[in-house]
């Protein structure tokens, strides 16, 4: 919240004084839990390099929030679901799943996690198994703690109860959307002039004030036709809605 302080300086009689006005600002209290984990290094004992990922956010804590809680939730299971994968042979399967880990890990400037699963796709697409051993133990120790900081971050930040965006929706609208993220995305990677129209849908779908911020870079991207960088915004938007993309 905002407050005003006023107050002159001293002068003898008759001189003139100067009347100084400032604005003071006060954390919104649903977020001193993360203010409070800056301050004391908490991120970077967890792997995360928080600055550098506000900086890719544009400053929007509360998208970070939202998609640092979102990490904790659904890749808790990452390293055991590539473990399968590799088990059964799948190949394709265990690198599409690390290159989605490095993309999200990317995003939130988990750089170690992003390092080592960078490693660990080149190792899957090489078939280098002495190299996929290593790197799935180097992952998951590299994981641990920044899912344990998602997770407790969650646990702080998210009021019990607290709906996903597709809880409440009818499954058509949540079919919907995935299907409009999909699209758009990849228009985006064709550099087709369609995908303005396709955005023009899909922001009639996103009105949380979590994702103004990235709707209006994307819609600056594609005023200068620079769709790669469109398509880096809207990887965010996704990850906040917990979506997948390609």
């Amino acid at each position: 919240m905002w407050g005003i302080f006023i107050w002159k300086t001293s002068g003898t009689p008759g001189s003139t004084q100067t009347l100084r006005i400032a604005l003071d600002y006060t954390a919104n209290v649903n977020y001193l839990g993360i203010y409070a984990a800056v301050a004391n290094g908490y991120f970077a004992q967890n792997g995360i390099d928080i600055e550098s990922a506000l900086k890719r956010m544009m400053g929007n804590r509360k998208l970070f929030i939202k998609l640092l809680c979102n990490f904790g939730r659904n890749y808790g299971g990452i390293v055991e679901q590539i473990r399968g994968a590799l088990a059964r042979q799948d190949m394709a399967l265990a690198r599409s799943t690390v290159h989605n880990l490095k993309g999200v890990s990317g995003n939130l400037s988990a750089t170690k996690v992003y390092e080592a699963a960078q490693d660990m796709e080149a190792a899957i697409q090489k078939v280098d198994h002495a190299r996929i051993v290593a790197g799935l133990d180097q992952l998951e120790e590299l994981l641990r703690p920044v899912l344990e900081g998602a997770m407790r971050l969650s646990q702080r930040e998210t009021p019990q109860g607290t709906p996903s965006f597709s809880e409440g929706l009818p499954a058509e609208d949540v079919s919907k959307l995935t299907a409009l993220l999909a699209e758009f995305n990849d228009l985006l990677s064709e550099n087709n002039l369609n995908a303005s129209r396709e955005f023009g849908l899909l922001k009639k779908h996103l009105s949380g004030d979590e994702y103004h911020a990235s709707l209006e870079q994307i819609e600056d991207c594609l005023g200068r036709l620079n769709f790669k960088e469109a398509r880096r915004h809207l990887a965010f938007v996704a990850q906040a809605l917990g979506v997948e993309l390609p």
